[in-house]
C-alpha cells in the first residue's frame, strides 16, 4: 500500500498544532489539577514543576508529530 501524499502546509500544521498546543496543554491542565489536589504554596516549587512538564509536553508532542509525519508521508 502506497503512503498518501499530504501538502507541505498540512504537514506543518499538524506538527504545530500536536507540538505547540495539544500536547503542552494537557499537560498543563494535568498540572493545574495535581496543584488543586496536594495545595503547592511555594511558587518557586510550582514554576519549577511547570517548566518540567509543559517542557516534556512539548517534548512529547514533537515526538508524537514526528513520527506521525514520517508515517503519514509527505511529497
Amino acid at each position: 500500500m502506497e503512503k498518501k501524499e499530504s501538502a507541505n502546509w498540512n504537514i506543518a500544521a499538524t506538527h504545530w498544532l500536536t507540538a505547540g498546543f495539544a500536547f503542552p496543554a494537557t499537560s498543563a491542565l494535568f498540572l493545574f489539577i495535581l496543584f488543586n489536589k496536594i495545595n503547592i504554596n511555594s511558587w518557586l516549587l510550582g514554576f519549577v514543576l511547570v517548566l518540567i512538564l509543559v517542557s516534556s509536553g512539548v517534548f512529547a508532542g514533537i515526538t508524537y508529530s514526528a513520527n506521525y509525519i514520517k508515517n503519514k508521508g509527505s511529497r
